[in-house]
């Protein structure tokens, strides 16, 4: 539900300043809701303390295509990052990988 303004408010009485009714979301909304967060993007001084992995390595496994490759921040630009939530599906698969091997 949402509340009407001011200036409507003889059109719902329950939405006064204030005491404003609660928006109504059905399970498929709330789930979105609670998985939502902010696009982040980290650069490679940012992946060494998240992934453990030192550039060089991070670099290495890149040209072999086992981690996820940089994408340009800005086209024809020269800077380059990757999606936080990239790093953290790919940290989550190396997880379960490494599960499964063992």
């Amino acid at each position: 539900m949402i509340c009407q303004t001011d200036y409507n408010q003889d059109l719902n009485p329950d939405c006064h300043r204030g005491k404003l009714p609660q928006l109504q979301l059905n399970p498929e909304e709330e789930k979105l809701m609670d998985n939502t967060k902010p696009v982040r993007v980290l650069r490679m001084k940012d992946l060494p303390s998240k992934v453990g992995f030192q550039p060089s390595t991070i670099y290495q496994l890149v040209a072999e295509g086992k981690f996820p490759a940089p994408h340009k921040l800005y086209p024809g630009g020269k800077a380059a990052g990757w999606l936080e939530s990239t790093i953290d599906s790919w940290l989550e698969s190396a997880a379960r990988h490494s599960k499964e091997v063992q």
